[in-house]
């Protein structure tokens, strides 16, 4: 096993990146680190696992070959309703899409909620035969007849 034991935030924190419309002074962003810094060893690591799936980070900061990048939330529902929606990891890019969330509560539930329950990367998936009568594709009028194939 490599990397540091625990995961240090601080560290985490200096070796992150912002896309263009995101601020490390923003509140949603000052947030996110205040509520990162609540968790316990294994919700940090859960945490790390959802965007990087990795349970650990490197030694120092020498050894990141990768930093970590926080986005905006991606398309309408998540701008325009931001609490209704979880966050979005990107275990490639160790990226995440982070909606504005309106508290520090929102944001605890939402990521919790997220790293113990979104356990699929990147759309690296593929349904069993029984569970593809599921993704059905709406018709014109609403009814669903096409089967969809992952």
């Amino acid at each position: 096993v490599c990397g540091k034991e625990g995961v240090d935030i601080d560290l985490l924190q200096a070796n992150t990146e912002y896309d263009e419309d995101v601020s490390p002074e923003s509140e949603h962003i000052q947030s996110f680190w205040r509520v990162l810094r609540s968790f316990d060893d294994e919700d940090r690591s859960r945490f790390l696992k959802f965007v990087w799936a990795r349970e650990r980070l490197p030694n120092s900061s020498a050894e990141f070959h990768q930093r970590f990048k926080i986005q905006a939330a991606v398309g309408d529902g998540p701008r325009d309703h931001p609490n209704t929606y979880l966050p979005k990891a990107h275990t490639c890019f160790f990226s995440l899409n982070l909606p504005k969330y309106d508290s520090d509560e929102v944001m605890k539930e939402k990521l919790l909620y997220a790293i113990y329950n979104c356990i699929e990367m990147d759309a690296d998936f593929k349904l069993a035969d029984s569970e593809n009568s599921a993704w059905l594709a709406p018709t014109e009028g609403g009814h669903s007849e096409e089967l969809l194939y992952a």
